[in-house]
């Protein structure tokens, strides 16, 4: 029986999935700028894709590599969690350096992106790893190449 804080995650993750669900519906129908034309007027800039960045920080996840984890996101950057806000580049370096010491062998032989997507300068997608983490999902808002927000949920079992 699943206890009181893991329906409350789960609960949570489900909000965050259907909040990005919805925001990627109006990006659509309202034609939001994409990352190539970021103010939709037609200026063009190089920086990376959210769905670029969002890959990229997946590849530094896996290899552990924090410093390159820490390249995608702006100095003033935010994640929003089910622990509350993580602001700044220091205080976001102290979180994935917690959340490296988690990624197991194991943990990373299980890992599965399981959805992913992007509309303009949004970027989601929910992974799985095996029975340790069945549900998790990532989003973030890029701007100029790097991520300003973050939102983080995983429903983990005890």
């Amino acid at each position: 029986m699943a206890s009181r804080s893991d329906v409350q995650v789960l609960s949570r993750a489900v909000q965050i999935l259907t909040s990005v669900r919805w925001l990627l519906r109006d990006a659509r129908l309202y034609n939001a700028p994409s990352m190539k034309d970021p103010l939709g007027g037609g200026r063009m800039t190089e920086s990376r894709s959210a769905l670029e960045v969002l890959n990229h920080h997946d590849e530094a996840m896996v290899a552990k590599d924090i410093d390159s984890v820490l390249s995608d996101f702006a100095e003033d950057a935010v994640i929003l969690g089910p622990d509350g806000p993580i602001k700044g580049k220091e205080a976001i370096r102290e979180f994935f350096a917690g959340f490296a010491q988690l990624l197991t062998p194991e943990f990373i032989a299980a890992f599965e992106i399981t959805r992913q997507g992007a509309a303009g300068d949004v970027a989601y997608q929910t992974w799985k790893s095996g029975t340790a983490v069945p549900l998790g999902t990532d989003t973030l808002v890029v701007r100029d190449g790097l991520i300003t927000t973050m939102t983080f949920a995983a429903y983990m079992p005890s």
